[in-house]
């Protein structure tokens, strides 16, 4: 929406880079991880109906008003303001971008996951869900297996979407579909199995230190020369990185160093909020409170401040 002019020397290109494919590598499907696992109890509390009614209210009325009030007025002040503020919205939704893009693409896909579970449940309604209870979790070789898979899947399907923010088809990252649609399953299966009350300090542990010892291997061989050569070529075009898909060995590393970061790194933090961060202050509860609105409004805050 807004591109900053200001120049920065390699170091801090490189080092900004690096935070950011970290945290898209494992904070979006994280989320989803956990969306999905919250999903079936609601489900069964609500009942089909009042299930996909609360959805549309709770996901598709603030993509509606984030859609058709907040995303005019970021393009408004990136654009510098150049005429009266319901001159330039009238220009607005007459051209492709009434179209909404930004960060609302996670509520957009999490409603569509929603409803798609909603019809799931409505085609299997005459099987009994299986009730939640305590199972064996998945051992270290499936967890591996599950890492190779996605890591492999996610390499494919960027053969055609490639791992980046150019402009893409219904605002949704298609090359990162393959970890949240597997990440969301993942959370649905997790409740039933009770799989994230298996898992234990030593599995946390153990996991985070392999998300490690792959991001370092992984920075050292792929990311970085990557980066070095993309942005010496193309400044801060990120489309143009090997990394980000083809059929090449530096797309797939990329691909597969995901998969460990987000289940590595997710097993990682499950284990610890559980045990050591399990509760909540008066200013966290405040702040939980506001979360999703803050989420709403953030692109107004931070390109009025870039732009200011």
């Amino acid at each position: 929406m807004y591109h900053d002019p200001a120049t920065a020397d390699m170091f801090t290109k490189i080092f900004l880079s690096a935070l950011n494919v970290i945290g898209m590598a494992a904070g979006m499907g994280f989320f989803f991880l956990l969306a999905g696992y919250f999903t079936p109890a609601s489900y069964d509390r609500k009942g089909g109906a009042a299930f996909v009614r609360d959805r549309l209210i709770r996901l598709g009325l603030p993509w509606l008003v984030y859609a058709l009030l907040l995303q005019p007025l970021v393009y408004y002040i990136a654009y510098g303001m150049p005429i009266s503020f319901w001159s330039f919205y009238l220009l607005y939704l007459h051209g492709v971008g009434a179209i909404a893009d930004g960060p609302i693409w996670f509520v957009e896909l999490l409603l569509y996951f929603s409803l798609l579970y909603a019809a799931w449940r409505w085609l299997a309604r005459w099987r009994t869900p299986p009730a939640s209870g305590e199972g064996a979790g998945p051992g270290s070789w499936a967890i591996f297996g599950f890492i190779l898979g996605l890591g492999l899947f996610s390499f494919v399907v960027r053969l055609w979407w490639p791992a980046s923010f150019a402009p893409r088809p219904f605002n949704l990252p298609l090359g990162y579909l393959p970890q949240y649609v597997s990440l969301y399953v993942l959370g649905i299966v997790a409740y039933r199995r009770n799989w994230l009350f298996t898992l234990t300090p030593k599995m946390g542990r153990n996991w985070s230190l392999i998300a490690l010892m792959a991001t370092l291997l992984i920075f050292a061989g792929v990311v970085i020369p990557s980066l070095l050569q993309g942005l010496g070529a193309a400044g801060t075009q990120v489309a143009g990185y090997a990394l980000v898909g083809g059929f090449n060995w530096v797309a797939f590393g990329y691909a597969l160093w995901e998969a460990f970061m987000v289940v590595g790194l997710g097993i990682g933090l499950l284990v610890l909020f559980r045990t050591r961060w399990n509760h909540q202050g008066r200013l966290a509860k405040g702040l939980a409170a506001s979360v999703y609105t803050v989420y709403l409004i953030h692109p107004v805050v931070l390109v009025g401040f870039a732009y200011a």
